[in-house]
């Protein structure tokens, strides 16, 4: 027989609501599981910060940024940050001069997207939209 010629074998019935409390179950029993690691984890955590601290410190005070041994590095880094504190001032200073565009970063605002896309039922030019379907399981 080909495959188009075989009989339908029936599936066997599926009980939702038994699925869904299954669930339910797992994703707890998960949580469980998380909220214990980070509990445990938690003076080893703190114990790091100590010993990161106690680097800083001693960075500080000689000017050394490397600590090391035969395995193991500690070193200094920088990280940087910037937000918007004033939106009206900083965009009177970005377009006040064609330098200034390198200031921003360009990005689509996906919730006009979608109310565009839904007034003229296409993207706007030079945008992808993408729509992809996934299933969530809440508690009521």
């Amino acid at each position: 027989m080909t495959t188009e010629q075989q009989p339908q074998q029936e599936q066997p019935a599926i009980n939702i609501s038994a699925l869904l409390d299954k669930y339910i179950e797992l994703r707890d029993g998960i949580d469980r599981i998380n909220k214990k690691a980070k509990a445990e984890a938690e003076p080893l955590t703190a114990a790091m910060t100590t010993i990161e601290s106690y680097f800083m410190k001693l960075a500080n005070t000689t000017g050394q940024t490397q600590f090391g041994n035969d395995h193991v590095l500690a070193f200094m880094t920088t990280k940087t940050g910037c937000n918007i504190a004033d939106k009206e001032r900083f965009k009177e200073f970005v377009l006040s001069d064609p330098n200034n565009w390198r200031l921003l970063t360009l990005t689509a605002n996906k919730t006009a997207v979608g109310e565009h896309i839904a007034a003229a039922g296409t993207p706007p030019p030079g945008v992808n939209w993408t729509v992809m379907k996934d299933v969530q399981i809440r508690r009521k």
